[in-house]
């Protein structure tokens, strides 16, 4: 073997092995990339199922000005049917821009364990 030949060889040894060591690199870097994704989502779905997650949204209803009642029977301006709820468990007041809520004596509404 020529020293050309010899050298070409040790150049595409040398090619192949920084090759591998990239293409471990590139594997070690995406399979960390997995885990946190995947730690990430994890974490995501915890805190959509949590107490105050979107997930326990139970319905989307807009508030016009003044009183709004809301309960389990159906005369109340927003019916929770199909829910475990008393008939009526409080109401919201809507008032220049800000909203306040006054539970039902009763209801067993608590607020902070209280």
């Amino acid at each position: 073997m020529n020293r050309y030949t010899l050298g070409a060889a040790f150049v595409t040894a040398w090619l192949v092995l920084a090759g591998a060591a990239a293409e471990l690199a590139q594997a070690q870097e995406t399979s960390d990339y997995a885990r946190s994704m995947a730690q990430w989502r994890a974490e995501r779905e915890e805190a959509l199922k949590g107490p105050d997650g979107w997930l326990n949204l139970a319905g989307l209803y807009w508030l016009d000005p003044g009183v709004t009642s809301f309960g389990s029977a159906p005369d109340n301006d927003i019916v929770l049917a199909n829910l475990p709820a008393p008939g009526r468990l409080g109401e919201f007041r809507l008032e220049e821009g800000d909203i306040t809520f006054r539970a039902e004596p009763g209801a067993g509404v608590l607020s902070n364990g209280e």
